[in-house]
């Protein structure tokens, strides 16, 4: 569980529910060039329009997760979980980017993504 003092503003039938927001930046092929979130400790490409981000914190429970572009280019593409493991010890979700196709690519350089994790800190 993690170890943090949280703020909970809003109601819910699920008990300590934490909203996790992160950007990522993306450079030429895809690389990572910076990413913006507390909580998180890395954002790292795994392949082609495969990223892993890994939290600071261990969480009993995963409720979701939802994903913006702010796409420098004319083609916008759009990104959806692959994976979840966030009650490890390397707690983390795995993300696939794609295309228009949905065929998996990278990001345009420029282009920045918006991630917003769900998360359960408690297992009521």
């Amino acid at each position: 569980m993690a170890d943090r003092t949280f703020i909970q503003a809003e109601g819910s039938l699920e008990h300590r529910i934490v909203d996790n927001y992160c950007s990522i930046l993306f450079g030429a092929a895809g690389a990572v060039t910076s990413f913006d979130g507390k909580g998180v400790a890395s954002v790292v490409r795994d392949a082609e329009g495969e990223y892993t981000i890994t939290f600071t914190d261990r969480y009993p429970g995963f409720m979701g997760a939802s994903f913006s572009f702010m796409d420098v280019s004319a083609a916008t593409g759009w990104a959806c979980l692959e994976s979840q493991a966030v009650d490890t010890a390397t707690p983390s979700v795995s993300i696939r980017t794609n295309d228009e196709a949905g065929a998996k690519a990278d990001p345009a350089s420029g282009s920045t993504l918006y991630v917003h994790c769900k998360l359960k800190n408690s297992t009521l």
